[in-house]
């Protein structure tokens, strides 16, 4: 017998150490006699008028407090705070790696900072166009602790802009004006610049009607100096050349703005700069080591003119096509800010550069400008081993499966030198069973081999040339993948699967991705089926159809939205769709031959194929609260239909049905241990007194369904350091779409499926080491579908038959990065 440590025992050591920090200690006992610890600020919000988005205009004034209180533990205990009073004075062993690492010291309430931060909120208000707003405060200690409230009143709602003059616009007679306005507002301005304001006016951020606010002004500057940038004005700087002059004067609460354009001191006109020169290095070291660039390649247009010096040593490492593809950088155009960021995203996203530099140079006074691109490649090859440790979310620690896994992949950037990008993996991994003597089951359970290669292409290339989405901003991808997947269930059978996948990958803008491949082929085959293996499946014939040797010859398409912006704390979602289709091509090119000679057009060199739709939708929207600390929801829905000559005796593939259970989604419940349905695990017997295994009962391969809904929620907070905590609550379950005489409990019914979804709920701890996390998670599981009705709510008895039966009321799993 294993002697291991229980949860209760596990939970209470977490509680013993949080109360050795927390209880009983009063932080602010090692405060100074004339000090007080800031506890937290207030933010009160008065105004003559209906304020809109009141909340969020609070939410946004509190950021402005130059004072932050001390980070608090599960939005509890001052944990960090409570280690340096303790340990502030330890340098040594674990009290001073304590101190070094996860202590904070106190936030002391500060006038000066309450003062600045008065400052702040006024020049938050100023500049949203609240010109007539008062900020006062008080401070309000307790035990040493104070609270700042904030009181803000705004006297007069903001102005708002009435008209938007332009350079080019006249101006009307006004007696308000400044004397000098209409002259300034007549500044000489070239024709072509005049052209640009005018044809992208229509995007202004300002418009008639809004409020007025300086945030507005200073968006309308960027705007403007970006589109002169991009058009060829190489010098223009907003904050130099950009000035508004408001005109307050109107009644109503009214204001004109009039957009001025000045002119360089030294001239009366902008300059428009023309490239000159290009000069490419694609292996730049140091420029003024000549001797390393040997080779010195002319490329001309049709023209004849010489369009780039491609300047390298020799042999050069890159053909010069794949670069001069992703550049928009030619002799004789204008100047282009947006295609000077777009080249060095573009040479940075092929993967092949370690830094790429765009550097320009005036060409004396001819408004033209040289172009050096300056490109240093990164490491072309590398070999990288990886070992794996992770639980299969067995039920707590006596019957988890301990999974071990070992990869080696070996990765070529520059394949062809077009920055093609080769990829061999090999991956091999077991699944271990802890306790086999318990469980009477084998210590190895599970024997998992993987091979994969990959060659990524930085373009479309044949069938497709081109697809009728703006990937200019994007690089697409052509893909092929050849790979074999080796399964030893052992005492069960083999399952080897051969792929092979051929499609691309691009993206439309930012927020949409496309992943769509043409060409999917997966041949299927099942070997050293053991006898005890071919009496499960001669059970149950849709089982044993679905093992079947077998051919899947489809195509399949995913689209994926996501507003998520990098590095920022504000609410996103997240949207996948997939659809797989499968023996549709196949059928269209057999069936016209079976009609005209012998051909069985059920089959492809003997082994039948797969005809099936599958389609997949994956829903998450992220919610960030003021202290930056997410709450997830989503919702899962899959469905697979298969489809024949008959359709009774169609299947889906197995490795194509669904399975919940797990780290991924249901983690109150063990791997592909849950539906189809109601499908049960156990009998009542005896009354209502206990619970037994049944004899004939449903192992992992009947545990799988054509339809698949799942939901979640989860809240993830800051414990310490780079410890996270999460609570989250799951929800879900597999079903047949078609019935199955020998699982009728598995079939979808619409009035009915509700009672069948699996609940569950628990806490998980995770370790983030910003290059991966480790996540473990304790989940115990609410309501069990498995169970006979009317006992499925797992409280109470119920929970000591559910124990008593074999089950487990806490499920732990381990795994790699978060759950969704």
């Amino acid at each position: 017998m294993y002697k291991l440590i229980t949860y209760n025992k596990l939970l209470l050591l977490v509680l013993l150490l949080l109360a050795i920090v927390n209880v009983g200690c009063n932080n602010t006992k090692y405060l100074a006699a004339d000090k007080t610890l800031y506890k937290k600020s207030n933010i009160y919000l008065k105004a003559n008028y209906k304020i809109p988005n009141k909340s969020k205009l609070k939410s946004e004034l509190i950021t402005y407090s130059s004072l932050k209180p001390n980070t608090k533990m599960l939005g509890l205990f001052r944990t960090r705070l409570s280690i340096y009073n303790h340990f502030k004075d330890d340098s040594t062993g674990i009290k001073g790696i304590l101190s070094r690492n996860y202590s904070e010291p106190p936030v002391l309430t500060d006038s000066l900072l309450i003062n600045r931060s008065v400052k702040n909120i006024e020049r938050a208000l100023f500049d949203r166009g609240y010109f007539y707003n008062q900020v006062d405060f008080k401070t309000i200690t307790k035990n040493k602790k104070t609270t700042v409230e904030y009181f803000v009143s705004i006297e007069q709602a903001p102005y708002k802009i009435r008209d938007i003059y332009f350079p080019m616009d006249s101006i009307p007679d006004d007696p308000y004006l400044l004397p000098d306005s209409s002259d300034l507002h007549k500044v000489s301005l070239n024709n072509d610049m005049l052209a640009i304001l005018h044809d992208n006016r229509s995007k202004s951020i300002l418009k008639q009607g809004q409020d007025f606010s300086e945030q507005r002004l200073r968006g309308e500057m960027n705007r403007i100096t970006k589109n002169f940038r991009n058009r060829g004005y190489f010098d223009f700087s907003g904050s130099r050349y950009i000035h508004f002059d408001i005109d307050s004067t109107i009644d109503d609460r009214l204001v004109d703005v009039y957009i001025r354009v000045k002119t360089p001191s030294d001239s009366t006109q902008h300059k428009k700069y023309n490239i000159n020169n290009v000069y490419i290095y694609p292996d730049y070291v140091n420029l003024a080591d000549s001797s390393k660039f040997t080779d010195t390649l002319k490329i001309e247009t049709a023209d004849g003119n010489i369009d780039w010096y491609y300047i390298t040593p020799n042999p050069s490492p890159f053909k010069y096509q794949a670069i001069l593809e992703k550049l928009r950088i030619h002799k004789n155009w204008s100047y282009s800010e947006y295609d000077y960021r777009l080249a060095l995203k573009h040479f940075l996203e092929l993967g092949v550069f370690k830094y790429a530099n765009i550097r320009y140079t005036k060409v004396d006074e001819q408004a033209l400008l040289d172009t050096y691109i300056q490109l240093t490649p990164a490491q072309r090859k590398s070999i990288a081993l990886e070992i794996e440790l992770n639980s299969i979310s067995g039920s707590t620690f006596q019957n988890s499966l301990l999974g071990t896994a070992l990869s080696l992949s070996y990765l070529d950037k520059n394949l062809f030198r077009g920055a093609e990008r080769f990829t061999f993996n090999l991956a091999g991994g077991l699944e271990l069973n802890p306790n086999p003597i318990r469980t009477n089951s084998p210590l190895i359970n599970t024997v998992d081999l993987n091979t994969e290669f990959t060659l990524d292409i930085p373009r479309f290339i044949f069938p497709i040339k081109r697809i009728r989405y703006n990937t200019q901003f994007y690089i697409p991808h052509t893909i092929t993948r050849l790979g074999i997947h080796y399964i030893n269930r052992v005492g069960l059978y083999n399952l080897n699967t051969y792929n092979f996948g051929f499609g691309y990958d691009w993206r439309a803008t930012e927020k949409v991705k496309h992943a769509f491949n043409p060409i999917i082929i997966s041949f299927i085959d099942v070997s050293n089926e053991t006898p005890a293996f071919r009496r499960q499946l001669a059970t149950n014939p849709l089982l044993q159809r679905s093992f079947e040797e077998q051919f899947i010859l489809g195509a399949n398409y995913t689209f994926i939205y996501n507003n998520q912006q990098l590095n920022k704390y504000v609410n996103f979602n997240y949207f996948r769709g997939s659809l797989d289709v499968s023996g549709n091509t196949a059928n269209l090119v057999l069936l016209p031959l079976s009609q005209i000679s012998n051909i069985n057009r059920d089959k492809i060199f003997g082994f039948p194929y797969s005809r099936y739709v599958r389609a997949e939708i994956d829903f998450r929207h992220y919610h960030y609260f003021r202290n930056n600390n997410p709450f997830i929801s989503r919702f899962a829905f899959g469905a697979g239909i298969p489809y024949g000559n008959s359709n009774e005796s169609a299947v889906l593939p197995f490795v194509k049905q669904f399975f919940i259970g797990g780290p991924g989604n249901l983690r109150a419940f063990t791997i592909r241990s849950l539906g189809p349905g109601a499908v049960p695990y156990y009998t009542l017997e005896q009354g209502e007194t206990s619970l037994e295994v049944d004899s004939i009962g449903f192992n992992e391969f009947d545990r799988s369904g054509e339809m698949k809904i799942e939901a979640n929620i989860e809240y993830r907070f800051n414990i310490s350091g780079l410890f996270k905590g999460a609570l989250f609550a799951d929800a879900g379950n597999i079903w047949n779409i078609k019935d199955d005489p020998n699982r009728p409990d598995g079939l979808f019914k619409p009035g009915q499926f509700w009672k069948q979804i699996a609940l569950g709920t628990g806490f998980g701890i995770r370790m983030d080491f910003s290059y991966f996390v480790m996540r473990f998670d304790l989940a115990t599981p609410i309501h069990d579908p498995r169970l006979p009705e009317g006992n499925r709510w797992v409280f109470g008895r119920n929970r000591t038959i559910y124990r008593n039966a074999g089950n487990r009321n806490i499920i732990l799993n381990l795994a790699i990065g978060y759950p969704f």
